[in-house]
């Protein structure tokens, strides 16, 4: 069970505060990142737990990604926030899709070789955005790229 320090967070601010992190570490690599924001988005949540959700997913793309770019919208659908990070990349197989947030699932073993990890990155992600009475949803298709939306509850 996830534990939450909660309190009135800017989504946005989070989630540009995890691109700027995320791409000083990839920022040798030739990748083209946009975020865009078109309304200042408030939710109930753990500024550090879902700054860890957003490294990790915008990591992720960056990491799966060799040449393209990596997409990030902050936008309000309804009563949510939603994020969703697309990016270029090698993709996930329809065969692993629905194992990726199990604990140490690690997937086609030539992408482990090259980028390493335990398994648990999309697993600690699930649980955090479950505790936020959130969800998260992937799409992907090999070679085309992954696209992963997470829809946070507005203020309650």
């Amino acid at each position: 069970m996830v534990q939450l320090i909660t309190e009135i967070v800017s989504l946005n601010e989070i989630v540009d505060e995890s691109l700027n992190s995320v791409s000083s570490q990839f920022g040798q690599v030739r990748l083209s990142a946009d975020l865009i924001s078109t309304s200042d988005i408030w939710i109930t949540g753990d500024r550090s737990r879902l700054l860890q959700v957003f490294v990790n997913l915008i990591s992720n793309a960056f990491k799966y990604t060799s040449s393209g770019s990596v997409h990030i919208e902050v936008l309000k659908e309804k009563a949510e926030g939603v994020v969703i990070v697309s990016d270029t990349g090698m993709g996930i197989s329809k065969d692993e899709l629905p194992y990726i947030f199990e604990r140490f699932y690690r997937g086609e073993k030539s992408r482990n070789r090259k980028t390493g990890g335990a398994g648990i990155g999309l697993a600690v992600v699930k649980a955090i955005v479950d505790a936020h009475a959130g969800s998260i949803h992937v799409e992907s298709e090999i070679e085309k790229g992954t696209t992963v939306r997470v829809r946070l509850p507005l203020i309650r």
